[in-house]
């Protein structure tokens, strides 16, 4: 269930990630399908022109919600590519995308109005943990 207990294991899950290059512009296509037995839902498409990443390190602590005390430290190193933000405004190369979830706990997180901010491909994710 997660390092605080909050996590809900996916029951169903289906992934799947195409590419396609024409003449040297290669063109990703995903899609993720998850489903809990306890009816939260989760599905995601996009597809985007891939760009080369930018690399960067960072560290993050995140908090257990019932018990501050407890945290967990992530160390990360990352490749992003940012196919479309609505703040910096890069080059939009997001060609197609969709997003709905919904059920059980996570119901009330989603009504259908959520505007993505922005949409991030990570190629590369390095991740240390660490308990204080």
């Amino acid at each position: 269930p997660g390092a605080f207990g909050t996590l809900v294991k996916a029951s169903r899950v289906k992934a799947s990630r195409s590419t396609t290059d024409d003449n040297g512009a290669v063109t990703v296509s995903e899609d993720w399908d998850f489903a809990a037995a306890s009816g939260e839902h989760m599905q995601l498409h996009v597809k985007y022109l891939r760009a080369p990443a930018n690399r960067s390190t960072g560290e993050t602590r995140f908090y257990n919600p019932a018990d501050p005390a407890q945290l967990r430290i992530f160390r990360t190193e990352t490749a992003t590519d940012i196919t479309r933000n609505v703040t910096t405004m890069p080059p939009d190369r997001v060609k197609e995308f969709s997003f709905s979830a919904g059920g059980g706990r996570i119901a009330p997180l989603f009504d259908g109005s959520e505007k993505p901010l922005s949409w991030d491909a990570q190629p590369s994710y390095l991740r240390a943990i660490l308990m204080p």
